[in-house]
C-alpha cells in the first residue's frame, strides 16, 4: 500500500513538474525569446522534486 502511494506521489509531482516547466518556458520565451527546452527542461526537474518531496513529507511525515 505504502509502495503504491510513493508511485503515485511520484507520478503527480512528475505531472506538475512538468506543467510548472512549461509555464516558466513560454514566459521565457515570450519575455527574453529563449528556446523552450533550454528553460523547461531543468524548471521541470527541479520542481517535479520539489514537489515530490513536499509531497513525500506531508504524506509519510518525513519517516524513512
Amino acid at each position: 500500500m505504502m509502495r503504491a502511494l510513493n508511485w503515485l506521489l511520484a507520478l503527480a509531482s512528475v505531472g506538475l513538474g512538468l506543467a510548472a516547466g512549461a509555464v516558466v518556458a513560454d514566459l521565457a520565451h515570450a519575455l527574453w525569446d529563449l528556446p523552450r527546452p533550454v528553460v523547461s527542461l531543468p524548471v521541470g526537474s527541479l520542481s517535479g522534486w520539489f514537489v515530490y518531496s513536499a509531497l513525500y513529507r506531508l504524506t509519510f511525515g518525513g519517516a524513512e
